[in-house]
């Protein structure tokens, strides 16, 4: 697994340097696999990644689960909350339901605040996005999947 990065409030500047650089690294041959979860406020984050969110994320990346149910059962939660925060947990990247399990996609996560940012965001995809409470994730590869 790799780390996620969540960054808010960088300016579209950043984020097309963070791209430029990651470009060069893998034309030059250089293992480029950065996963960026990118919002243009505070309060965009704290919609997707709430307490309760970051409590399921701790609790599967060492214990993944066979489902959503056993998931709700084991951390007492109503199976409705539950299966809407893995929803959007796993549109945010950072956990995945393909394998027949509930797993967390990443090791760690690491987060930056940026005071002066602009509203709207490119990620590494070339994708625009500026909705309030919008989050989007990529991934850059050397093999050109986002």
């Amino acid at each position: 697994m790799v780390d996620v990065s969540v960054v808010v409030g960088a300016s579209l500047e950043d984020d097309a340097e963070a791209f430029v650089a990651a470009w060069r690294r893998a034309e030059r041959g250089e293992p480029v696999a950065e996963r960026v979860l990118a919002f243009a406020s505070w309060e965009g984050l704290s919609s997707v990644l709430t307490g309760e969110r970051y409590r399921l994320l701790r609790h599967v990346h060492g214990h993944p689960e066979p489902s959503v149910s056993a998931l709700a059962r084991v951390l007492g939660r109503q199976y409705r909350r539950m299966h809407a925060d893995v929803t959007a947990l796993e549109r945010a990247g950072l956990l995945d339901r393909s394998k027949g399990t509930v797993r967390a996609t990443a090791d760690r996560i690491r987060a930056e605040s940026n005071y002066e940012g602009s509203r709207g965001r490119l990620s590494p995809c070339g994708v625009w996005g500026g909705a309030p409470a919008c989050f989007l994730h990529a991934s850059v590869t050397n093999d050109g999947d986002c």
